[in-house]
């Protein structure tokens, strides 16, 4: 597959699992608005097996591809070029783009913990207490924890540096942007990576510090 092609690929697997997160994100905000609120979303969400089922599928292989493709674009890049080109474009890039395959793994680690923990539920006994839509009950009690809340927290840092980046590569690679307003769209990339990450972090931040309770 030539390097065109799997940038493309890549960039349609990174826009699936980009709308995914705020739709996930949007879902998750409801918790602003009462147990209630959150808890109908939930049961609601469980009463449609026949559309849950084929999203996580087509969320799971555009994990898997993303995830392959984006390594094996990486090792080749990195045979590619040379020590002084490497040099050179280390100066130039930033923080994030430097670091897309460390913040990767990262968020890769941190999404099989999230499945363990809110999905499968196999990280606290304590939740056989709860109906398996009281998502509300679950988050309070286990982001009351001040571990599973900091990690929590710092997962959302790295989603942020990772689409802080990942978005306005995105518009490139699909030729949304050109040079007139690449600039509008690497701020508008930056802003809506840290609005989502923002917006999770806040989450468990709100939860430890009594706002939510």
């Amino acid at each position: 597959m030539d390097t065109v092609r799997t940038k493309i690929i890549i960039a349609i697997t990174g826009a699936v699992l980009l709308l995914f997160v705020c739709g996930h994100l949007l879902g998750n905000l409801l918790i602003y608005f009462g147990a209630e609120a959150l808890n109908t979303y939930a049961k609601g969400l469980h009463a449609m097996p026949f559309v849950l089922f084929p999203v996580r599928v087509v969320l799971g292989i555009c994990l898997v591809v993303h995830l392959y493709l984006t390594w094996r674009l990486y090792r080749r890049n990195r045979k590619a070029r040379g020590s002084a080109y490497h040099y050179n474009q280390y100066r130039e890039a930033s923080i994030s783009s430097r670091h897309m395959i460390f913040t990767g793994v990262v968020l890769l680690f941190f999404i099989a913990y999230h499945l363990a923990h809110l999905t499968l539920k196999v990280t606290d006994a304590r939740f056989a207490q709860f109906e398996s839509y009281d998502v509300y009950s679950m988050l309070v009690l286990s982001f009351s924890d001040v571990g599973v809340a900091g990690f929590y927290m710092l997962a959302m840092v790295f989603l942020g540096l990772h689409l802080q980046h990942g978005i306005s590569s995105l518009f490139q690679t699909l030729g949304i942007s050109n040079k007139p307003n690449l600039r509008k769209i690497l701020i508008g990339g930056s802003v809506l990576a840290w609005l989502i990450a923002l917006g999770n972090l806040s989450i468990p931040l709100a939860i430890f510090v009594g706002i939510i309770g």
